[in-house]
């Protein structure tokens, strides 16, 4: 099973939830489920936002620097593609062989999108972890119950 996270920049909302999915699936015990994360606007190689490092660091949430990739089409394929917003949701569903694309909210039962906090201070950034960590916290039951459903293999 493949997970990828996309949003805009690939700075701020979707390393936060690539670092917030890692955790959590370590944290259940869940293994063979491989997390990325891309921006459809991506700078490659732009870091990590401020803001996005430090609400990793303030939940204590362990993540490796990253730098920014842009989208392509080997990293869709056969991959659930979560993305923040839905317009991302179009864009990335012009990419084929995605195994779904639909936002981390629609996708986990939550309603809107994950604002995009870049240029914001710590409350927008707060927001945005708040949602993810919720939207995260949804797939990871989502996910037990597929590994249960298929005999422990994903």
């Amino acid at each position: 099973m493949k997970v990828l996270f996309v949003c805009t920049g690939n700075t701020c909302r979707s390393p936060m939830a690539e670092a917030m999915l890692r955790e959590a699936l370590a944290r259940a015990g869940i293994q063979g489920v491989a997390v990325r994360s891309a921006g459809l606007c991506a700078h490659p190689g732009a870091p990590m936002s401020g803001g996005a490092m430090t609400e990793l660091e303030r939940r204590g949430l362990p993540f490796f620097r990253t730098r920014a990739v842009r989208l392509t089409p080997e990293m869709v394929r056969d991959a659930w593609v979560l993305c923040m917003a839905q317009w991302q949701v179009r864009q990335a569903r012009k990419f084929p062989g995605a195994a779904q694309v639909d936002t981390l909210t629609h996708f986990t039962g939550m309603s809107g999108e994950v604002d995009d906090p870049y240029g914001g201070g710590e409350n927008a950034y707060r927001r945005a972890a708040d949602q993810i960590e919720e939207g995260v916290r949804r797939l990871v039951s989502f996910i037990q119950r597929e590994c249960e459903t298929h005999d422990g293999s994903l």
